[in-house]
């Protein structure tokens, strides 16, 4: 995780100083494996949220809604939009998939993995708390946009100390615990982006309509 630091204007006398942090992937970067044969295209939809802890400014509260946010503690960008830019990486990467976009392509056989920001928070309600994060992914298949699968993922980590530099640090590491369920998720759900050949109606002998096995 990498921070720098701004240097605001006085106020009453004093320096204020605000901590910008930023969510860095721990995974090493590798090699590009070869793109397996005939592997679909992974369309990556924009991480959107609804959710108040979808801000530049690190948030606290409890499980049960209350929230709030430290002044002198700040995102780079906002955490749905760093853990897209994190995942889109790390996916285009993966063999199981011969392209990996972030806009629709004609002609491809395409799958879109759509994904939802649900917490992004230091949980206050024990001391010093611990970082609590969830995603809601959903995989979409082609030609007929059916749902492939739909799974809620989360992680949580320990502080340290109760302060914002801890939160970052634990958030961070939270973040990364959800690359790697993320990842692993999309990628184990590929070859189910096709959808099934549609079996075929057959008369039987009594004149109802039935179905051939392939």
């Amino acid at each position: 995780m990498k921070w720098c630091y701004w240097l605001l204007p006085l106020l009453a006398g004093c320096a204020t100083t605000t901590h910008v942090y930023q969510m860095e992937d721990a995974r090493k970067t590798a090699t590009a494996a070869p793109r397996t044969a005939h592997a679909p295209v992974l369309r990556m939809l924009a991480t959107r949220s609804d959710s108040y802890d979808d801000r530049q400014d690190l948030t606290f509260g409890t499980p049960t809604g209350e929230r709030g946010h430290y002044q002198y503690a700040r995102w780079s960008t906002l955490p749905s939009q760093r853990l897209h830019e994190l995942l889109f990486r790390r996916l285009d990467g993966s063999p199981a998939f011969s392209a990996v976009l972030d806009s629709y392509a004609p002609g491809n056989e395409q799958c879109d993995l759509e994904t939802v920001l649900l917490d992004w928070y230091h949980d206050t309600s024990t001391q010093p708390g611990q970082a609590v994060v969830s995603v809601r992914a959903s995989l979409y298949g082609f030609p007929d946009q059916h749902l492939v699968s739909r799974q809620t993922f989360r992680a949580t980590v320990p502080l340290q100390h109760y302060d914002g530099a801890s939160a970052a640090q634990a958030l961070d590491a939270a973040g990364n615990r959800l690359l790697d369920m993320l990842a692993a998720w999309t990628v184990s759900q590929a070859g189910q982006c096709r959808a099934a050949k549609p079996a075929a109606s057959l008369p039987s002998v009594d004149g109802r309509s039935g179905t051939a096995l392939q």
